[in-house]
């Protein structure tokens, strides 16, 4: 994108953050986070926790897989780092990704088409997982909602309902129009860049027919993906329970699904505004209170992200603190 198109998909996403807080009543909104019990907040964050020691474990596997040995806490350190970046670049997680790359050259002494070989795979996996469910499930959402809304039964649907849904319709024509534009200026600036990714693709399918050939480790990472990813509407279903709000768990999981497939957007870093407006709009047309949905938005996204950020960016910190007081010691014992 050039700077031209970054600012207005930044104003836009800024507008986005602005309207939400213009149409919520903020005194129902604080009610809503009183009414969170403290035994809900720490079971979210311990499911949290474990998400990251599961998606540890799978990049550790992969890396197996590829016969590179690597620990667990290494792989949470890489993490850290990608996910601090990541929430201060507005770039689709690429700035992240980066991170995770360099990573692995820098720290672990890989090469470059290695370290972005298993970052590909790992993205493919994860991301096959991410799109089976997505299709699935917002198919259902969409059908459901058709269903209620249909020519015997429109009388039925609030105006309030109705606008949200034309939200909902902008944000998707918004991101088609967004992904064409991004292909087109990628294909025509960075022909030659994209040519240049020949070694990594090859790479790549080594180290996927490696897979192929192993069904059992397939299996197993299919699995880690399968269940990482259901961990996150399994968290919002909590906060639903805990609020005394009644969803069905695939509408929790589509709203979950579908706003982080609208959050993909480079708008904000951190995909902030994109992210918490679709959520909101999906689940008041899930018959949900606006203010009770941005309650649901903001505690699911503190906990999923900004928590996350807020210790990745101080363990960083940290220990790159520690490597610089270690490097100085040794080179004064020197």
């Amino acid at each position: 994108m050039s700077r031209t198109q970054k600012g207005i998909v930044t104003i836009i996403g800024s507008l986005l953050v602005l309207l939400l807080i213009w149409q919520t009543d903020i005194a129902s909104v604080i009610d809503g986070f009183k009414g969170i019990s403290k035994k809900t907040l720490l079971l979210l964050i311990f499911l949290q926790i474990i998400t990251q020691l599961l998606i540890a474990y799978q990049w550790k596997r992969l890396a197996w897989s590829n016969y590179r040995e690597v620990t667990i806490k290494q792989m949470l350190r890489m993490n850290m780092a990608g996910s601090f970046v990541e929430s201060i670049t507005p770039s689709v997680k690429i700035g992240g990704e980066a991170v995770k790359v360099w990573w692995f050259k820098e720290r672990l002494r890989w090469t470059g088409e290695e370290a972005a070989s298993l970052l590909m795979i790992q993205k493919s996996l994860s991301g096959l997982v991410f799109l089976g469910y997505t299709i699935l499930l917002s198919s259902m959402y969409l059908m459901h909602f058709w269903t209620n809304i249909s020519a015997k039964w429109a009388w039925n649907v609030s105006e309030n309902q109705w606008k949200y849904l034309f939200y909902y319709a902008g944000l998707l024509i918004f991101i088609c129009i967004i992904g064409t534009c991004a292909y087109r200026i990628i294909k025509k600036k960075h022909a030659d860049r994209i040519k240049s990714i020949g070694k990594i693709a090859d790479e790549s399918k080594r180290h996927w027919l490696r897979m192929r050939t192993n069904k059992f480790e397939m299996a197993i990472q299919l699995m880690l993906a399968s269940v990482i990813w259901l961990l996150y509407p399994l968290k919002m279903i909590m906060l639903t329970t805990d609020l005394g709000i009644e969803v069905r768990f695939w509408v929790a999981a589509a709203v979950v699904f579908i706003a982080y497939t609208v959050a993909m957007i480079p708008a904000l870093p951190g995909s902030v505004g994109t992210f918490e407006g679709a959520m909101v709009v999906l689940l008041t047309i899930a018959g949900i209170d606006p203010s009770l949905a941005l309650v649901l938005t903001l505690i699911f996204r503190t906990v999923t992200f900004w928590l996350v950020c807020l210790i990745s960016g101080f363990m960083t910190g940290y220990f790159h603190i520690q490597e610089v007081r270690n490097r100085r010691i040794k080179a004064f014992s020197g």
